[in-house]
């Protein structure tokens, strides 16, 4: 009897009248540890592009303050050097801007933008 269901079964496998479907067998610890892990990784992924705009608002924030130091330096006028110090602090904080370190200059943007 089992000779002949083992035949039955490969006849219609060759037939095409039984068509086989497999369902992986996934532990539920090993699924459970893959997901938690992946939804690790984006969250630390998210803070990270978080950090970094906060960082590059801050150097635009510094950015504004800076120039606006410059413009009253150079609108007071009596005081060459503060004009001088003022555009030096203005020029640093620029190349900040314009040539952020790695992290905002790989996922954020590219640099004098």
């Amino acid at each position: 009897m089992a000779a002949d269901d083992a035949n039955d079964l490969r006849r219609a496998l060759e037939n095409n009248e039984i068509i086989p479907y497999f369902q992986p067998l996934v532990e539920l610890r090993t699924g459970l540890e893959s997901f938690v892990s992946s939804l690790t990784n984006t969250v630390q992924t998210q803070i990270g592009s978080w950090n970094q705009t906060a960082d590059l608002r801050s150097a635009l924030k510094q950015f504004e303050r800076d120039e606006a130091d410059l413009f009253s330096a150079v609108a007071d006028a009596r005081d060459p050097s503060r004009v001088s110090r003022a555009y030096d602090t203005l020029k640093k904080t620029k190349e900040r801007v314009d040539h952020p370190p790695a992290p905002w200059s790989s996922s954020m943007c590219q640099p004098g933008l």
